[in-house]
């Protein structure tokens, strides 16, 4: 079977491309919206996460992440946040109205050629509902195919290599490019406290930054960003202590081996649609210290790792609507990583005991040999049909 794709980045072969069973065909150049967008004067909001194909070529049916298909054959979308994605028309997700582009899109996922809507959690599946709220004619059509489905994840230690790992020195790992906006800052705004009140020894555990600290937009944020004063003096207290090391960049094979290496994973993150690291982590025998914004609550829990409370908005969201909430949500996240160290460093049993758990974890709920048979049984189905 071939299976016609739209991009072939991350979330593609974490989501769509995971069963060898298929040929996947990379169709990002046959997108006509591609090209359009180029063009002055275009309303480029209606184009974003649009295939509109230039040719239809021989696929046997379309899988895309986040995209939806302007096609007479079968498909199937996997995504993150909502669809449509036109970010730009959905700035407050608790103040919605209806729109007639928004409408026009969601008519195409209402029909009968679109296979099957899978989010890739329950609060992906709520934020999708909330829109369809807006339009009750065509509500029931497309809840009536969405189905949440857990990326897999293959496990990539046992419990043996789990145990085996020395607590002689506790190794933390932070994995986040948007270096800021995944919590980097808070984590070394956390450290410096532990070190500089000697609750923690230096010589007793090493901290990991991967990301890249250049990176210092943070889209939570909105209008109230951290200024350069700020970021200086993270960059200051990160050259101060020797047990805390800055990787910019890093393979994900290197950043696997790192996590194999590691005793305790950290992504405090201010947004996140998923958290693909925490899978990654867990399978590793590694828990993670998180944050408890949008799906992370749902791949994380107190048997498998921490959880750090924020003040969010009931679709799961960090609501920053001035400075002040801002700083509370800081102090709340560093305060959080503070308590979750000094846990670990206290009892480090904990460590093996909660690895452990998080590898049962993810075979029980991202097995990969079960998740390809769920999209299997949907590719099959649309086999079956006749547009």
């Amino acid at each position: 079977m071939k299976i016609g794709i739209v991009r072939d980045d991350y979330p593609e072969k974490r989501c769509i491309t995971t069963n060898r069973e298929y040929s996947y065909v990379n169709l990002n150049k046959n997108n006509y919206n591609a090209y359009l967008k180029k063009l002055p004067l275009i309303n480029k909001i209606q184009l974003d996460y649009v295939y509109k194909p230039i040719v239809d070529f021989k696929v046997d049916l379309y899988h895309t992440f986040n995209y939806i298909c302007c096609t007479n054959k079968n498909w199937v979308v996997t995504f993150e946040t909502m669809l449509p994605r036109f970010v730009g028309l959905f700035k407050d997700l608790n103040n919605l109205s209806s729109n007639k582009l928004i409408e026009e899109y969601l008519i195409k996922i209402a029909a009968n050629n679109c296979l099957a809507v899978l989010p890739i959690s329950e609060c992906t599946r709520k934020i999708q509902e909330t829109i369809l709220n807006h339009y009750p004619e065509i509500k029931d059509k497309i809840m009536g195919k969405t189905h949440v489905i857990f990326p897999p994840q293959i496990p990539l230690a046992d419990i043996n290599s789990i145990r085996e790992r020395s607590s002689d020195v506790i190794n933390f790992l932070f994995v986040g490019k948007d270096f800021y906006r995944k919590g980097g800052a808070e984590i070394v705004l956390a450290f410096d406290k532990l070190l500089r009140s000697n609750e923690i020894d230096p010589r007793k555990v090493c901290l990991t930054l991967v990301g890249d600290i250049n990176r210092k937009y943070n889209y939570a944020l909105g209008n109230f960003q951290y200024d350069e004063v700020f970021f200086k003096h993270i960059e200051s207290l990160i050259e101060k202590y020797q047990c805390l090391n800055v990787i910019n960049n890093l393979s994900n094979s290197g950043i696997l081996d790192l996590m194999m290496k590691s005793h305790v994973g950290l992504l405090p993150t201010w947004a996140d649609t998923f958290g693909y690291s925490v899978l990654e982590f867990q399978a590793s025998g590694c828990p993670v210290i998180t944050s408890d914004v949008r799906a992370l609550t749902e791949i994380n829990n107190d048997d498998t790792g921490w959880i750090i409370e924020t003040t969010k908005d009931n679709l799961g969201s960090i609501k920053i609507k001035n400075e002040t909430d801002r700083d509370l949500n800081q102090e709340l996240l560093v305060a959080g990583i503070r308590r979750c160290i000094l846990e670990v460093i206290n009892n480090k049993t904990i460590i093996h005991n909660k690895g452990i758990s998080s590898l049962s974890r993810i075979k029980k709920y991202h097995d990969p040999s079960i998740y390809n048979t769920e999209i299997k049984r949907i590719y099959e189905k649309g086999l079956s049909k006749h547009v």
